[in-house]
């Protein structure tokens, strides 16, 4: 069995950077049985019903919607909503704030929206951008006193309404502050259940991962109190992030890192095995999957979890991995006799993941990056998912009336499987969701519980998911939008392509016809890691000389003795610094050959 797991995690690795097209065909192919008429029919209903029965706008609905991020606006406002979580002085507050509100054109959105509320901010934006570019303006005779003036009558409160604001656009998608608040309003919702996240990013510092792993080890003995429910896929679930429980997280530290963290969430699963709660491992980086997979294999094979099936994991649809990864996961349930619940989801790091690719001059990128081969994964994936009924407890995440309508269709026969949306994202479709099925298909929500400070990273990631002008979100409500574009069928799509070029321009073409882009290595490849390794292995023992050297004589002198940093133990070599003669000969040497 261990000869066939090792397979699928070549397959995987060799999946990482794969041609997209080349992926894409692959993925045509588990969907050869795709009812496409009963789908698209299926999800026109929802999104029309929706439309029908649209109700008010939240306040932060209607903000997105005027403040698209395709729009210059929305990307300042963007900006302010992360600038103002990490500036810590209201001085550069202020001056940040001064700069960004005179860049943008507010008065282009007044009275714009529906929302009186957000016209009311549009005039507020607009008037405090023509007043800050005025004080920009004022000469500088008369700049410290108009200075003074605005500091003590406008500034201190334009930021704290600004700050408010972004509070309160960083709450609709967090839903409390500590476990027990985000339990009580969890139970006002009593059509859903919940998977807790414990908000936090990855740890910087050994504390950090400290205080991380406290608030889950507490989170999962308050959660054991409402664990009502034999069947562990019915009770409130946590899930957990493994960048929290260590602060070196990466691929250079591969082994280090997974056994620190493995043994961390080892101890944390059988708290929640002991509590009936099932545990979910979030999706992080695309160069953090490797270690990600070999931490829960270890922590699957424990000897007290055999045959329990609480420990899922979340895989993302937008990595070319993603449906190898479920074969490998397919394969170690067998191996383990156990189910593992499986949340896909699509991916919410596709902006970094394309950033960090060109940085590191990869060959290619880990992600798609059509939108809509993204989409197409997502069905490929769930097919396959849906298909292992014995191995797999499905958790569809989706806010996409067109990938709803698919999985509704595709999961007919199959004996019980969950939809799963965001916390403040996504609620009409899921209201009809539990309409149309009579609440037989059960549905959760991703509810992440934090503080203010802890939002910034996360709240990014919403808005950018939220307000993107491209997202189902932004485009169900808006009537002005044919239903047919909102429901498009991604398997029709590349039916019709014979030839597809990458969406990005690839690493390597980063500068155009200036030059070549630097080619790097893939050092979060396991693969690739290892054979460097080997072949770092033969200098090892070799000790270095080195010793100035002008116009082919080498110098002598006194030698200093170089130690490795990590083994003061270990002699790397040993080097003789330049003296005043040596730079006074190579001085002339180069005068000489000037002339």
């Amino acid at each position: 069995m261990q000869t066939i797991l090792n397979s699928y995690r070549h397959q995987i690795n060799q999946n990482y950077l794969a041609n997209e097209l080349e992926v894409i065909n692959e993925l045509l192919i588990y969907l050869k049985d795709y009812s496409a008429t009963a789908i698209q029919h299926q999800a026109h209903s929802l999104v029309t019903s929706i439309r029908e029965k649209k109700e008010q706008q939240t306040l932060v609905d209607a903000f997105l919607h005027e403040y698209q991020l395709n729009s210059e606006e929305g990307v300042v406002l963007m900006e302010i909503a992360e600038a103002l979580l990490r500036i810590p002085d209201p001085r550069t507050q202020d001056l940040f704030l001064q700069e960004k509100l005179t860049t943008a054109d507010w008065h282009r959105h007044l009275q714009h929206s529906d929302s009186l509320l957000v016209n009311f901010a549009t005039q507020t934006l607009d008037l405090t951008g023509k007043v800050e570019q005025q004080f920009k303006l004022t000469d500088p005779v008369h700049q410290s006193i108009f200075s003074r003036v605005t500091s003590r009558l406008g500034l201190p409160l334009i930021r704290t309404a600004l700050k408010q604001a972004m509070q309160q656009l960083a709450y609709q998608f967090v839903i409390a502050e500590t476990i027990e608040k985000a339990l009580h309003k969890a139970s006002q919702q009593s059509s859903y259940l919940y998977s807790f996240d414990m908000l936090g990013e990855a740890a910087l510092t050994a504390s950090d991962a400290e205080r991380y792993y406290n608030a889950y080890a507490q989170a999962i003995t308050v959660l054991a109190k409402h664990a009502k429910n034999d069947d562990p896929y019915r009770n409130p679930g946590i899930s957990i992030k493994l960048s929290a429980l260590y602060p070196r997280y990466e691929p250079l530290q591969h082994q280090q890192a997974t056994q620190q963290i493995s043994c961390q969430l080892l101890a944390l699963v059988k708290k929640a095995r002991a509590a009936n709660i099932s545990v979910t491992i979030d999706a992080e980086e695309s160069e953090r999957l490797e270690m990600s997979l070999d931490i829960f294999g270890y922590v699957l094979s424990d000897t007290e979890l055999k045959g329990w099936s609480g420990l899922g994991l979340a895989v993302q649809a937008y990595q070319k991995r993603a449906l190898s990864t479920l074969h490998y996961l397919a394969a170690l349930a067998k191996a383990q006799q156990c189910k593992i619940p499986v949340r896909l989801v699509k991916g919410a790091y596709w902006d970094s993941e394309i950033k960090r690719a060109q940085v590191n001059g990869l060959k290619d990128y880990p992600v798609f990056t059509h939108k809509t081969a993204t989409d197409l994964s997502y069905l490929s994936c769930a097919q396959f998912i849906l298909s292992q009924s014995e191995i797999f407890y499905p958790q569809f995440a989706t806010h996409n009336a067109h990938t709803v309508a698919a999985i509704l269709n595709m999961g007919k026969t199959h004996p019980g499987y969950e939809f799963q949306r965001l916390h403040g994202m996504g609620e009409q479709l899921y209201r009809q969701i539990l309409t149309q099925s009579n609440g037989e298909i059960p549905c959760r929500i991703y509810a992440p519980v934090g503080n203010y400070q802890e939002l910034l990273p996360y709240l990014v990631r919403r808005l950018l998911e939220n307000g993107a002008n491209t997202s189902f979100i932004n485009q169900v409500e808006n009537a002005d939008i044919n239903i047919e574009k909102v429901i498009a069928d991604p398997v029709a799509h590349f039916k019709k392509i014979q030839n597809l070029s990458t969406n990005c321009v690839l690493p390597i073409n980063l500068y155009g016809k200036q030059r070549i882009n630097s080619e790097g290595i893939n050092l979060a490849d396991i693969e690739v890691l290892t054979r460097t390794q080997q072949e770092l292995e033969k200098f090892k023992t070799q000790t270095w000389q080195a010793a100035p050297l002008v116009n082919g004589k080498v110098y002598t002198g006194i030698e200093h003795q170089i130690t490795n940093p990590m083994n003061s133990q270990q002699i790397v070599g040993r080097v003789i610094y330049s003296n005043k003669k040596v730079i006074i000969e190579a001085i002339n040497t180069a005068v000489t050959a000037a002339k």
